[in-house]
């Protein structure tokens, strides 16, 4: 009987014993294809992370995969866990420990500073003009939006020309988004969305569309995509009331209805003016011999006629009423019209104005204004403004131009003193070497007088020997321009004269919110060097380059030898 337990004990041992040996042979083998088995876990892994980055549809695979990978490498690690508590605990495991503790610690740091840096963005233009910065205005715009509004910009991306103005209408319709919750938009290819297209009207591509989703009024963006045309058609969309300016016609001036480029209309004007959420309509003195309530300003643009008794009678009770004008005029222009300004103190120079100190090249008849020939006291007007020029202009005179230093005025300090009811600004001005010549078609000065004054405003509660009106709304206001031809198709998108003309009806009618919100010039400036200072960017980077590079390399072999 002891016997037979003894062999029954003597089996179960070799039993067990094989059991055990099995067991070790099978993970003997198995460590060979740990090695594979952990390769597969990581490709697991970054796939299950990457699924879930890119793709929200595909959680629950990427969940399944991360599952997947998290068998394997616990799988691989039970193969070769002797090899891998070896691996740590020796001296190489220490530092591969240390390094992988310091890897991880700095992809969780740049992980959280991601983080913070996209929900808290922040930015800052270093451009010398501000280019890509909103302007004041538009930002207060923005955050006063009375109703949400989206904008919906069609563009065509098989259109090459397009691509970079869709680029760049994104760019700036993301600012707005950035800048105002109740804004938001979205790029649509009406080709492959029509029915968005229909619904919104869109008939020419691109366009962008601004609709005020309670209101639901339209605006469409056609042609020009500036942040001024953006911050108007806001202002449009959420119902901001338009100011109506009346052009004055009858008298040969420039045609409102003519937009034939490079003709002498008016109609680019027009066009910037309503830009700017302004409601035009011409104006016949003749036909409605009254000047509308609801004027914001009168515009006269380049008269050649004279006006009949009542039509100036009509203008100048306007203008005593608080009235306010924009006034182009040319060389020689009507009588009547300078009667209706020498009531106001201004005097029209006879002749063309020719300022040989500063012209367009090989048009000594058109002056050019430069930025330091701005007067900056109506800043809304002239600054930061890029030059302009006046193709055939006059010039104007007013009592108290002797003030100021170089300018030629025809009136007496002592017997013409400056009126009390008017306030004169100068807006630009020629230099020393200038003259008015009688004869238009010469470019020659016989004498230089002085400076004159192309562009001039004026302030006042009542004109020259008039008691001022107890009844008046507002003062009068004028500006005045001695040259209607900058402000016609054929130049009115040449340098500043657009701006220039805009923001003068801007400040007339006290709506100078989107003058700083027209494009701003992209400031190109150059690298000026001496010789010797070109001497040492030149042999600098032919040898201060290199022989760093050498004294870099012998401090290392000096270290290691």
């Amino acid at each position: 009987m002891a016997r037979r337990q003894q062999r029954e004990v003597q089996n179960e041992g070799q039993l067990s014993g094989t059991a055990a040996t099995s067991l070790l042979r099978s993970l003997s083998r198995a460590r060979g294809s740990s090695a594979i088995i952990a390769i597969a876990g990581v490709v697991a892994l970054v796939l299950g992370i990457a699924m879930l980055l890119l793709s929200g549809d595909l959680g629950g695979t990427a969940y399944t995969t991360l599952s997947v990978s998290g068998v394997l490498l616990l799988l691989a690690l039970l193969i070769s866990f002797n090899t891998v508590v070896q691996s740590i605990t020796g001296r190489r495991g220490r530092y591969g420990v240390n390094t992988g503790i310091m890897i991880v610690s700095l992809v969780v740091l740049v992980g959280l500073v991601d983080t913070i840096a996209v929900r808290n963005t922040w930015d800052y233009d270093t451009t010398a003009t501000k280019q890509f910065s909103l302007a004041d205005q538009t930002v207060d715009i923005l955050k006063d939006l009375p109703e949400p509004v989206e904008a919906i910009a069609f563009f065509d991306p098989k259109n090459i020309e397009q691509l970079q103005i869709s680029q760049d209408v994104e760019d700036l319709l993301a600012e707005f988004a950035r800048r105002s919750s109740r804004f938001e938009y979205t790029i649509v290819d009406p080709d492959l969305d029509p029915t968005t297209a229909k619904r919104y009207g869109i008939r020419q591509y691109p366009t962008v569309a601004f609709v005020g989703t309670e209101s639901e009024r339209l605006h469409q963006v056609v042609s020009r995509f500036q942040e001024r045309d953006f911050a108007t058609a806001l202002l449009i969309a959420t119902g901001v009331e338009r100011k109506t300016l009346y052009v004055l016609t009858g008298h040969g001036e420039r045609e409102a209805s003519d937009f034939e480029p490079g003709s002498a209309g008016f109609g680019f004007a027009v066009e910037g003016l309503s830009g700017d959420n302004y409601g035009l309509t011409t104006l016949s003195l003749l036909e409605n011999p009254n000047i509308p309530e609801n004027a914001a300003a009168i515009i006269i643009a380049g008269p050649t006629k004279e006006l009949e008794d009542a039509e100036s009678e009509e203008l100048q009770r306007y203008l005593e009423d608080g009235g306010r004008a924009i006034v182009l005029l040319d060389p020689n222009p009507p009588e009547s019209f300078i009667q209706l300004l020498g009531k106001w103190g201004v005097l029209v120079n006879d002749g063309l104005l020719l300022d040989m100190g500063s012209y367009v090249a090989n048009q000594e008849q058109t002056p050019l204004i430069t930025r330091d020939q701005y007067f900056n006291v109506i800043p809304s007007i002239t600054e930061d403004l890029e030059e302009s020029f006046l193709p055939g202009s006059t010039g104007f005179d007013y009592p108290g131009l002797h003030n100021l230093p170089g300018f030629e005025t025809s009136f007496d300090p002592e017997k013409d003193p400056i009126p009390e009811t008017i306030s004169y600004t100068p807006i630009a001005g020629t230099t020393l070497l200038s003259c008015s010549n009688p004869d238009l078609d010469s470019p020659i000065c016989d004498r230089f007088g002085g400076s004159q004054l192309p562009a001039l405003a004026f302030v006042g509660i009542a004109p020259l020997n008039k008691e001022p009106d107890p009844d008046a709304s507002q003062q009068t206001a004028v500006v005045l321009f001695g040259d209607s031809d900058f402000a016609s198709n054929k130049y009115f998108y040449s340098r500043g004269n657009s701006d220039l003309f805009l923001n003068s009806v801007n400040w007339l009618t006290e709506d100078i919110s989107l003058s700083a919100a027209r494009p701003k010039p992209r400031a190109f400036r150059l690298l000026v060097l001496t010789r010797p200072e070109m001497r040492f960017v030149q042999y600098s980077s032919w040898l201060l380059l290199p022989l760093g590079v050498l004294l870099l390399g012998g401090i290392a072999w000096w270290r290691r030898r």
